[in-house]
């Protein structure tokens, strides 16, 4: 039995899963998802490592290689839907709600949202983008403006740019917004 981590590259986590299966006793390899689905046969395991793009927009390439790789009967041990599920804060925040779990309250707000949509909020909240963070996360507002420092991209139309700031004075516990 071979076991395949499927990344794009050899980051430090793909190599220690790699480390890990050698360590009980499987054949690893380290593969990029279209070299996944050329190799992998029934009697294999696939071990995904997708992160989320650079551009913090979604997941990297490669969901639909796990998917064709399952409808051959390759055995993937984190298919598309977890991996989508643990990189966008939405779903995630979306399906522990359903669990019944406690998490922050979450409200999503894009470029279509509307004044009506942002006055519904409670302040402060922390505002980072639905991927990723990538340390592009703030709270707004900031306790002080003096403290405001726009990162190096936008990511939320509707705000001023996000910053990494301290957070504000002790009050109410900040709304997450995904």
């Amino acid at each position: 039995m071979r076991l395949f981590v499927v990344a794009w590259r050899e980051a430090p986590v793909a190599v220690a899963l790699t480390a890990a299966g050698r360590r009980i006793g499987l054949d690893v390899e380290i593969l990029a998802p279209p070299e996944a689905a050329q190799r992998a046969a029934r009697r294999d395991l696939v071990l995904a490592y997708l992160d989320v793009r650079p551009t913090l927009d979604g997941v990297e390439p490669g969901i639909a290689k796990l998917r064709g790789l399952r409808s051959r009967g390759v055995t993937v041990l984190n298919g598309p839907e977890a991996i989508r599920a643990c990189h966008d804060k939405l779903v995630t925040a979306l399906r522990l709600g359903r669990a019944g779990l406690p998490h922050p309250e979450t409200a999503y707000l894009s470029a279509a949202s509307t004044r009506r949509d942002v006055s519904r909020l409670r302040f402060p909240m922390v505002v980072k983008p639905r991927f990723g963070s990538r340390r592009c996360s703030g709270i707004w507002p900031p306790s002080k403006p003096t403290l405001w420092k726009p990162p190096e991209r936008d990511f939320w139309p509707l705000l001023p740019r996000p910053a990494v700031l301290p957070c504000p004075e002790p009050g109410p516990r900040p709304t997450r917004l995904r």
